[in-house]
């Protein structure tokens, strides 16, 4: 997981630039702990799931992205002006800040 004793200048520049963005994630048992872990940058916290994960292992999720995350589970739900975040992109920069 990732050290949450980061600044919050830190934290609150990376939530800024990825306001109002998502990223898609093919969601497998082996990303998970990846999913966590920005779940865990933008939000301070580890965004549950609210259903089995069995029933979306395999599926594409979409996480908006900024003064937190949420996730939807169909892109027609998604907001058609929001730029897409390449997944290993945000990944990095997430490595990055918090290490």
């Amino acid at each position: 997981m990732i050290n949450n004793s980061i600044s919050a200048e830190d934290r609150n520049g990376l939530k800024s630039r990825l306001q109002l963005s998502y990223c898609k994630v093919r969601v497998t048992r082996e990303n998970i702990e990846s999913i966590n872990k920005v779940s865990m940058a933008l939000d301070n916290r580890i965004r549950r799931v609210d259903v089995n994960i069995d029933d979306i292992i395999g599926s594409d999720i979409y996480l908006i992205l900024g003064g937190g995350v949420r996730y939807v589970r169909n892109k027609d739900e998604l907001n058609k002006n929001l730029p897409e975040v390449d997944w290993n992109k945000l990944l990095n920069e997430i490595d990055e800040h918090f290490g």
